[in-house]
């Protein structure tokens, strides 16, 4: 199991790339993520090659952090984190 907490958004086409490549070892992902393409934030569900995208509601309370989890076996953690620390913008 991997847990990446980004430091930017995300280009949403990127992001759904990534999955897609995702090695078969990884089974499930889920998290949330902000996109620099969209002004939600968004809850993402991975699972049997397919994802879904739900808009994540602002209640008026402190937002969660972003947070990216794959879950699978017999993967390269430092290689998706690496992949993923990638895509993510710079907001500075």
């Amino acid at each position: 199991m991997l847990t990446h907490y980004p430091s930017g958004p995300f280009s949403s086409e990127k992001f759904e790339r990534f999955l897609r490549e995702l090695p078969a070892s990884v089974y499930r992902a889920k998290g949330i993520v902000t996109f620099t393409d969209t002004a939600a934030r968004y809850l993402f569900q991975f699972a049997y090659r397919e994802s879904d995208f739900m808009p994540v509601a602002s209640p008026n309370r402190k937002p969660s952090p972003d947070v990216i989890v794959l879950i699978g076996e017999d993967f390269s953690a430092s290689d998706l984190r690496e992949r993923l620390a990638g895509l993510e913008e710079r907001t500075d």
